[in-house]
């Protein structure tokens, strides 16, 4: 199922910021980084991949985890 109704709640600005901050810690596994964020392989993996969104819970933890460089507001979308 698209995640067409999440166009409008959503902004893809947070997913690009996980991947280029994956992208910078390339010693860690999709594993070890859902470890740290206190979810399943597979759930972290369609977030990097945009076919899931976090939860606002998970946006702290990524956040928390990211030293700020992901923050929550970039997970949504920025208004006018």
């Amino acid at each position: 199922m698209p995640l067409t109704w999440c166009v409008e709640m959503f902004d893809t600005r947070g997913m690009e910021q996980l991947h280029a901050y994956i992208a910078s810690r390339p010693d860690w596994t999709d594993a070890q980084w859902a470890e740290h964020l206190g979810m399943s392989r597979s759930h972290f993996t369609e977030i990097r991949n945009g076919t899931a969104f976090p939860s606002k819970r998970l946006m702290v933890k990524i956040s928390e985890v990211t030293e700020g460089r992901v923050p929550v507001i970039a997970w949504f979308p920025v208004s006018a």
